[in-house]
This record gives structure tokens, sequence and C-alpha cells, in this order.
């Protein structure tokens, strides 16, 4: 995808995201009472006051994930164009960031798991690329959450995450936690605490 068109795409799937947080008459998620696409519905005919859309947030930002990863694969590493691409993923995490929100305002739980182990895949690699894409997070529209705040550590936004991922209810999220965590542990921390 070319990086115009991604960065347009984002930048609509940013506001997608930010109606829905500042709105919460309105919510997006995957399971849904079925209903008629064909009626206008809203907050007032609602049982709960709330217009429970079909759909599937994460999947946009999974996509832009995708091609994000696909652009910088196919991008020669030594080039400038390599690092401004690189510089994208500021706006990408700040979107990742934002969805968790989201979830976490709605009670979204496995979306919301898998939103931050988005975001630790990420960030686990390096604490300078946490505080380069925190700093992102300064200019957000949003409040953001306990993990997102700027005087987190990367030490405690790293062990927060996991932690949350931890403690979901799916294996497979564990399984992709770990090998990030002990990397982190390692690099950072020390190699003889883990």
């Amino acid at each position: 995808m070319p990086t115009d068109l991604w960065l347009s795409a984002q930048h609509e799937v940013d506001k997608l995201i930010l109606i829905v947080i500042m709105d919460s008459s309105y919510s997006v998620q995957e399971d849904t009472e079925d209903y008629n696409e064909l009626i206008e519905r809203h907050p007032a005919t609602e049982s709960d006051g709330v217009v429970h859309i079909c759909g599937s947030i994460i999947s946009f930002v999974d996509h832009l994930d995708d091609k994000f990863m696909k652009s910088l694969q196919n991008i020669d590493t030594h080039g400038m164009e390599y690092i401004d691409r690189l510089q994208d993923e500021k706006v990408l995490y700040r979107t990742i960031s934002c969805l968790q929100v989201f979830y976490e305002q709605t009670s979204q739980l496995e979306p919301l798991a898998q939103v931050i182990m988005q975001q630790l895949e990420h960030i686990y690699e390096s604490d300078a690329v946490i505080s380069t894409l925190g700093s992102s997070l300064a200019s957000s529209e949003i409040i953001l959450s306990f993990a997102l705040a700027s005087s987190a550590t990367a030490l405690f936004l790293i062990h927060s995450l996991c932690v949350h991922l931890y403690k979901a209810n799916n294996s497979l999220l564990h399984t992709r936690t770990m090998p990030s965590h002990i990397n982190h542990h390692t690099l950072y921390i020390g190699f003889y605490t883990v």
C-alpha cells in the first residue's frame, strides 16, 4: 500500500476511534444483536441508550499494522526512505493506544488483549522506542490509561502490559507475550534476573 494511502486510511481509523470514545451512545462491537441495517437507529430508541454497531475496529488496526510492517520489509534498511517510513510508527502506536482506551472504556476484554499484544510488539525491543513512541501520545486528544501514562517507566509499561496479557484467558496470547517479556527483561534489566 502506498504511504499516502496508508496515512489516509490511518487518519480515518483515528477519526472512527475518536468518535466512539467521545460519544458513548454508539459502540462498535464484533458481537451484537441482529438489527436491520436499512432502519436508522438512535440512542433514544435503543433499550440501553446505546446504538450497538456490528463491526471490528481492531481488524482495521491489524490491517494497518500488517501493511506498515510489509512496507518496512520491502524498503532498503540503509536508505532514508526506511527512516522516513519508520516515523509513521508513532502514528500507528498512537492509534493502537487510543483503541486500547476504547476497549477499556467499553470493557471488551478479548479485543483489548489483542490491542495490548500489538502495543507490546511495537515497544518491547527497546527503551528508546518506548520513550519515542510514548512521547507521541502527549499530543493525543484522549486521556490515556494507566499503562500509557507519560510518567510510566519502560519497565513498568512492559510489565503491566505483560501481566494484563498473562491474565487474559487466551493461551496463544500467553505464548506470544512470554518471549517479548523475557527479551525485554534480558536486554534491559539483566540476564541473570530472568
